[in-house]
């Protein structure tokens, strides 16, 4: 499909390729186009007779355009030998395409404008007849009539799609294949004037655009237009859009849009103004870091002088030195859970990545959990021999596979299994984590990534946690360009999947 004069057409339209046929038909030619003309282009709504690539194609370069004569004069043209046709003979379609004989009537909207023709080619000189050119001007009138009443359908869909845009709160623009914009709402130009760029003008992207961190720029080959007519399509990660102090944050999707047989014609991009939410997510995460440091502090001198005194009573047993060790166990747990919403709070920091060795980082969690493994009965495996390189904030990432380890561990019983494995595939280096563990249903797979939510199963169990570690894992990896997925079934276990880039260039290399 194509835009015409503010309207949708479809290139190969089953009626006019019917005009194009009776024309080849009665007129015994051996080729016949209903072109519309373009400022560069020619395109062909109904084509009959054309060879290869322009049968496919529908259209050619306006340089090889015999129409663009008929739309320029708003006459007929009619030309029987081209090669001997001043008008035409430089024309590169008359050796390319074997344009001998033309005749051509002009395709009109209302009010008399020629915008095509509807046209008669031979391969050979050709006398055109009275009859012959009343036959091609009958079919044009009625070429025409068909056009206009397709320019008044589109004009009727069209306005009451600028309705439904206009009444949008989202923004929203729709573009064509050559990425020419043809509708966009208020919302939707305000957003982009916020960033400093235009929605009708390459590169659709401007240098006021942050990542979800509000502090990495967005190139612009990254940002949500250039993508979105590039062909990748779907979600993308929130982004913050102009100067400080004027921004807003917006998460932004797209599609392209199809016509009747499933050939894309557009891409429609659609972004939600999340402001008011991604604030509410910043002040709340300022809170939590903000009362843990408080009680991280005179909980550290908790347990320091609880140590004092444990120390002074060594060797000792009896009731309180029992409630000492009771007082010190809880305010170790207190002090983790601390840490966890300090994590947090804090993850969305910048990262501090460098070329790390994957394998290794996973071997480490594994050591460090081996003793959580024993004592509770479960088996721990690791299948993580290569090194496999990629850049990364090791400290968080290994915060991240443990998390992932020690939840599996939690909700794995004894006798039960917790693989950890490390492979690489393309650009990219997968860990996955899998436990054959009492499992998720799906409702709480989808929520498994929420801030603070626990599954029903956890709390009736009373699995120790805060439900932050996946919330956690999730932001990090996305901040490091990766994905993280979960598959799970109730009583089957879990399967937690993390894929982040490979950094080839340290291939072979010693890990660190």
């Amino acid at each position: 499909m194509r835009v015409l004069e503010g309207f949708v057409v479809c290139e190969g339209d089953a009626s006019f390729d019917h005009y194009a046929r009776l024309v080849r038909r009665i007129l015994q030619v051996p080729t016949s186009v209903v072109s519309i003309v373009e400022p560069r282009r020619q395109v062909f709504m109904g084509a009959s007779g054309l060879g290869e690539p322009y049968a496919t194609t529908r259209e050619t370069p306006i340089s090889h355009s015999f129409c663009q004569h008929v739309v320029r004069s708003g006459r007929p043209l009619v030309v029987v030998d081209s090669r001997s046709d001043d008008r035409v003979r430089e024309n590169p379609a008359v050796s390319e395409l074997d344009v001998i004989s033309y005749a051509g009537i002009p395709v009109v909207l209302d009010g008399g404008r020629a915008v095509g023709s509807l046209c008669a080619i031979d391969n050979r000189p050709r006398e055109w007849t009275t009859e012959d050119l009343e036959v091609l001007t009958d079919l044009a009138h009625a070429c025409s009539a068909e056009l206009q009443h397709a320019q008044q359908a589109a004009s009727a869909g069209e306005n009451l799609t600028r309705e439904v845009f206009a009444a949008c709160d989202v923004a929203v623009a729709l573009y064509d294949l050559e990425g020419r914009l043809l509708l966009a709402n208020e919302p939707a130009l305000e957003a982009a004037e916020a960033a400093g760029y235009s929605l009708s003008l390459p590169p659709y992207a401007g240098d006021e655009v942050r990542a979800a961190d509000n502090r990495t720029t967005v190139p612009h080959e990254d940002q949500l237009v250039p993508r979105a007519l590039r062909g990748e399509h779907g979600r993308t990660s929130m982004q913050w859009l102009g100067p400080r102090g004027r921004q807003r944050a917006m998460i932004g999707t797209s599609r392209p849009m199809l016509g009747p047989e499933g050939t894309p014609w557009g891409t429609l991009v659609v972004a939600h103004d999340v402001s008011d939410l991604a604030r509410a997510l910043r002040v709340k995460d300022d809170f939590i870091a903000t009362v843990s440091h408080e009680l991280r502090t005179p909980l550290t001198s908790i347990i320091g002088y609880l140590e004092v005194v444990l120390d002074e009573l060594a060797g000792e047993t009896g009731p309180v030195t029992d409630a000492l060790e009771v007082i010190g166990r809880n305010a170790r747990n207190l002090q983790s859970r601390i840490g966890e919403l300090l994590d947090i709070g804090d993850r969305r920091r910048l990262l501090e990545t460098r070329p790390a060795d994957v394998s290794g980082l996973v071997r480490r969690v594994a050591a460090t959990c081996s003793e959580q493994a024993r004592t509770g009965g479960v088996m721990l495996t690791v299948d993580a021999e290569a090194a496999l390189w990629a850049m990364v904030d090791a400290r968080r990432m290994e915060q991240v596979v443990e998390n992932l380890v020690t939840n599996a561990l939690k909700h794995t019983p004894q006798g039960g299994r917790v693989a950890l494995s490390v492979s690489a595939a393309d650009d990219t280096v997968t860990v996955v984590v899998r436990d054959d563990g009492v499992g998720m249903s799906t409702d709480d797979t989808q929520q498994a990534f929420d801030l603070f939510w626990r599954s029903d199963a956890t709390r009736d169990a009373a699995v120790p946690g805060l439900g932050i570690g996946l919330t956690f894992a999730r932001d990090v990896v996305e901040a490091h360009g990766g994905s993280i997925a979960i598959v799970s079934r109730l009583g089957s276990g879990t399967h937690v999947t993390v894929t982040i880039p490979h950094d080839h260039d340290r291939e072979g290399a010693e890990p660190a």
